[in-house]
């Protein structure tokens, strides 16, 4: 359900899905700890395109952001780096700006709920390019 496999969808209808999904997990009583498992592979691939996205953005006004990036600290679930250790780096950097701000406020809701609140951030058919191996 990553989201891959339902490539001929926008990322709008992907979110409305697994919405739909997560509710009528929760009417049949799934606990949200096993929600959350079963998000799991969801919450990797959309964080994933985020941060790329927060990468390219940085790189605008800070052209070590992507070397900078690959080396932050990683959550071994994930295989990323998590949303506090992201605000952080950007933070010290003194990277600011609207979209910027954008894309973290949802990588964190991403990385917490396996929701968005705009997911039209993520452009239609967007590809996944993961992280090298630190």
């Amino acid at each position: 359900m990553s989201g891959q496999i339902m490539s001929r969808l926008n990322t709008e209808t992907k979110f409305a899905i697994r919405d739909t999904v997560i509710n009528s997990l929760k009417a049949i009583g799934v606990s949200d700890s096993q929600i959350r498992d079963a998000q799991a592979t969801w919450i990797a691939v959309y964080c994933n395109m985020l941060l790329s996205d927060i990468i390219t953005e940085a790189t605008t006004t800070l052209p070590s952001a992507s070397d900078e990036v690959i080396k932050l600290p990683r959550n071994r679930e994930y295989d990323l780096p998590e949303p506090t250790t992201v605000e952080e780096w950007v933070n010290s950097h003194s990277l600011r700006n609207d979209r910027l701000t954008r894309l973290l406020e949802e990588y964190r809701k991403l990385w917490t709920t396996g929701s968005m609140t705009d997911p039209s951030i993520i452009p239609f058919n967007r590809s996944l390019r993961t992280l090298p191996p630190q």
